[in-house]
């Protein structure tokens, strides 16, 4: 009986984690034609891991000559995949105020990344006034998310889309925003100011109701007696589910918890919305976000394009391996022939 050795020219350093499992089971195949049959296969793998089942182990399977030599009965080849990595950015810097890449935040156990960070300030009697730098963090699955409508946007086009920035504010994923202070401010000033420009706008559009007025309340009694001076921080924890953690830091640390939950939808999305939105009072945060979730949604898509690759280099191998399965047979069937004529 004569068989053919099959042949591979696969670049295996490209293809995704298989394991290949080839089992023998009888003591009279040739061995070292298996092995040396194998070995091109397993030659520019990552790593093999060789299963012995016997008592007297074979250490190098295609180094044996004899069939006197028990071979392992298992050799696993494991290829490990050139996975494309998750994408990422670097933190910033707004007038000395620094934001971190990623964050803890508080009352979530996630870590967000920075999607973007900014000034907010005041033209005064033509000089340029900073008050505050702002961070806006994201949940890792608001690119998958906002990747839907947005991929293959520019930078510009984000920055000038007030529905870019609606998608993230009422996006299914969490948000935090950190307002550090580059000048002073009471907490009744800044409270005053949010609240005053949230009752309007849903006044205007008719859905302000008891519940957003009680929500009011609870927002403005949190920030009463609270004084917040440079470098300090007021910080937002938004969740999917509607509610506003809200916390306060006297420095750059991140509390571990909250000093008030206010469950209110509309209020929850109406502070980054007075910070992002149509009017929001930070463009400088609104280009930034624009800019760095561009490119996220950019390395998003050449990673979503490498998995396809992968996958169907996967069904290739998969294909493969059957065959090498089949082959297996066949050299099983070849060798109790073998040994049925002795």
């Amino acid at each position: 009986m004569s068989i053919e050795p099959l042949t591979s020219t696969r670049n295996w350093e490209s293809c995704p984690t298989v394991s290949t499992h080839v089992a023998f089971q009888s003591t009279h195949v040739n061995h070292n034609y298996l092995f040396n049959f194998y070995l091109p296969l397993i030659a520019t793998v990552d790593h093999v891991t060789i299963t012995n089942q016997t008592s007297d182990p074979c250490i190098k399977p295609w180094a044996c000559h004899t069939q006197n030599q028990t071979p392992p009965r298992t050799v696993t080849t494991n290829i490990l995949a050139k996975m494309v990595p998750a994408p990422s950015l670097a933190g910033v810097h707004v007038d000395n105020v620094a934001f971190q890449p990623t964050t803890k935040v508080p009352g979530s156990d996630k870590t967000l990344f920075l999607g973007g960070a900014g000034v907010r300030g005041l033209e005064i009697q033509g000089n340029f006034v900073k008050f505050t730098a702002i961070g806006v963090y994201l949940e890792d699955t608001a690119v998958p998310s906002l990747s839907i409508k947005w991929s293959g946007k520019s930078a510009d086009e984000l920055s000038e889309s007030v529905e870019f920035f609606r998608d993230i504010v009422t996006g299914p994923f969490e948000k935090f925003i950190r307002v550090t202070m580059i000048l002073p401010l009471t907490g009744h000033q800044y409270s005053e100011k949010v609240t005053e420009n949230c009752v309007a706008f849903w006044k205007s559009v008719g859905i302000y109701t008891d519940a957003e007025a009680k929500a009011i309340e609870e927002f403005l009694k949190v920030f009463k007696d609270e004084k917040f001076p440079p470098g300090s921080s007021i910080l937002f924890t938004q969740s999917p589910n509607g509610s506003l953690t809200i916390s306060f830091s006297k420095d750059e640390s991140i509390p571990e918890s909250g000093n008030a939950v206010i469950k209110n939808k509309l209020l929850s999305e109406a502070v980054l919305e007075s910070i992002i939105g149509k009017h929001g009072v930070s463009p400088a945060a609104k280009k930034s976000l624009a800019t760095r979730v561009s490119e996220l949604l950019k390395d998003s898509n050449d990673k979503e394009a490498e998995n396809q690759k992968l996958m169907a280099e996967n069904q290739k191998l998969k294909v493969e391996n059957q065959k090498l399965e089949a082959e297996i047979k066949i050299l099983k069937a070849g060798n109790s022939e073998i040994g049925g004529h002795k």
